[in-house]
């Protein structure tokens, strides 16, 4: 009977001692502070994220501007200068790609940060509520420092971050750095993905804390009824129930994180993970990178070949052949652009820069606009140029001639004026006539005029439209190997005689109208970029 009874006492204390808490291994809340330390980093690599995107965007648009900018000053005058029309369309798709994403990116960014500053606030309220929890650094507290249980607690907050800094209890400035997370990787998340069974997360009868019970003696609720559920401290770090006290598994997937109890946790993570993820800083692409672009293949194809992407067989192969296959390509048509000479002045600036330092979006629309207006004059100048070398070389009948030289009379100072136009004062000449033409200028427009006229002394003009609709005698006024005199045809542009009607017509007009407008086509072809 008095063995009984001295069982019974023996039984009776092992199960009060049992039920009494204790302080937090430091092993198992160090865990928690580490998870603080790269949540705490997120929103820096957030920030940093979207800032290497916007500057991708800016640098993409920046591309496309400089490209047209150097295209305008070169006059789109040759194949070559084409070459370069493809590029600034993959820089604006790309451009328009970043705007495209930006609204579900920026969400995404915020979503990160707000997951990460949950589970963060949670950790931190936490350990804040834990280290606060004590009597004094040798008395009895909730985090004991180390694992002995020698009676040495955390006591307070600047304890707590002192004795380990990655104890990160408050929010930091954001900056636009590259973050290092020390704890995060792949199904790792500051080692909680390693549980700590009951009996194993406290430690020490000289550290006791009622946080962490939730027996029916000894808990913060109630000294003689078990709490009646788990209560999950730091954001499922650690469990209380109501007969145990874990620190469970992380699980790495949703359904399985909020089955364990710790969802908060693994949202966390979830968050780092992704933020990890960050963009790549913007480079100018190599012709790899461009081939693979539809919007610089069907560039490709319609100012470099003068086609339809569709119709061309191999769109690979002829990129690589206009291309070069990329060889030396950064410096074929990146530097060209990067190192191009403007001018300043054109927006306010003073003296010439590279293409490459202009950053300002107006200032390029300002120098595109500058070059192409210089463009358009250079080309009106040249058709002036073309249209008066055209003219001059028209034959003219000799009595045209005259008459302008006649005009002077017998004033030798107006005809001398006129000596360009081939003028000469003769002294012994007719009264009023003195001015006249030059005798050779006179005798060779008489042959030319001769030479244009057929057999029968007319002119080529009036030799074809004799024939009428009579096709057979229209051709038969043309001689093999020559230039055609007549030719039977509709009217073509400028022909106001039945333009819509097929009859005999002088053929000499659409050999100097092709000229004409394979000059005009040439010089639209330098103002498309």
């Amino acid at each position: 009977m008095l063995a009984g009874a001295l069982i019974a006492i023996f039984l009776a204390t092992e199960l009060a001692e049992a039920t009494v808490s204790y302080a937090v291994k430091q092993s198992v809340w160090a865990k928690t502070c580490k998870a603080t330390a790269d949540l705490a980093k997120l929103p820096s690599q957030a920030l940093y994220n979207q800032n290497v995107k916007a500057g991708n965007l800016q640098n993409y648009i920046l591309d496309g501007l400089r490209i047209r900018v150097y295209m305008a000053k070169e006059g789109g005058r040759n194949q070559t200068t084409a070459k370069f029309g493809p590029i600034a369309a993959y820089a604006d798709e790309q451009a328009q790609a970043i705007i495209k994403g930006l609204a579900s990116e920026n969400a995404a960014a915020i979503g990160q940060v707000q997951e990460a500053a949950f589970t963060h606030g949670m950790l931190a309220e936490f350990l804040s509520l834990f280290s606060e929890a004590h009597v004094s650094a040798t008395g009895h507290g909730c985090l004991a420092l180390g694992d002995d249980g020698n009676g040495n607690v955390v006591a307070g907050t600047a304890k707590l971050t002192s004795t380990l800094s990655q104890c990160k209890l408050e929010p930091t400035t954001p900056q636009p750095t590259p973050q290092t997370f020390d704890y995060t990787k792949d199904k790792q998340f500051a080692s909680l993905e390693t549980a700590t069974a009951h009996g194993d997360v406290t430690v020490g009868k000289s550290d006791q804390c009622r946080l962490t019970t939730g027996t029916t003696t000894d808990n913060f609720v109630d000294g003689s009824a078990a709490t009646g559920g788990t209560v999950r401290f730091g954001a499922g770090a650690i469990h209380v129930a109501p007969s145990t006290t874990t620190q469970p598994a992380l699980q790495f997937t949703e359904g399985e994180a909020r089955q364990a109890g710790n969802i908060r946790l693994f949202k966390g993570w979830e968050a780092i993970r992704t933020a990890q993820q960050q963009p790549a800083d913007y480079k100018q692409a190599d012709l790899q990178t461009l081939r693979a672009s539809p919007a610089f293949q069907s560039a490709f194809a319609k100012t470099v070949l003068n086609r339809k992407l569709q119709d061309v067989e191999d769109i690979t192969r002829e990129i690589n052949k206009h291309y070069n296959d990329g060889n030396d390509f950064a410096n074929l048509y990146w530097a060209k652009v990067n190192e191009a000479t403007i001018d300043q002045t054109v927006y306010g600036g003073e003296g010439e820069t590279e293409l490459k330092n202009v950053k300002d979006m107006t200032q390029l629309g300002q120098l595109q606009e500058h070059y192409k207006t210089a463009a358009t004059q250079a080309l009106i100048n040249k058709i002036k140029t073309l249209e008066a070398s055209a003219k001059k070389q028209e034959p003219k009948a000799a009595e045209d001639k005259e008459k302008v030289c006649s005009e002077a009379g017998d004033d030798e100072e107006k005809c001398n004026d006129l000596k360009a136009k081939d003028c000469i004062f003769n002294p012994k000449g007719d009264k009023g006539k003195k001015c006249e033409l030059k005798k050779e200028v006179k005798a060779q427009l008489e042959k030319e005029n001769q030479e244009n006229k057929g057999k029968d002394g007319k002119t080529a003009s009036d030799r074809c439209t004799k024939h009428g609709t009579d096709r057979t005698k229209c051709e038969a006024e043309n001689t093999a190997g020559q230039p055609p005199v007549c030719g039977f045809r509709r009217g073509k542009d400028g022909e106001t005689d039945e333009p819509e009607k097929e009859k005999c017509r002088n053929g000499s007009f659409l050999t100097n109208k092709q000229f004409a407008l394979s000059v005009v086509s040439a010089a639209f072809v330098a103002l498309l970029f």
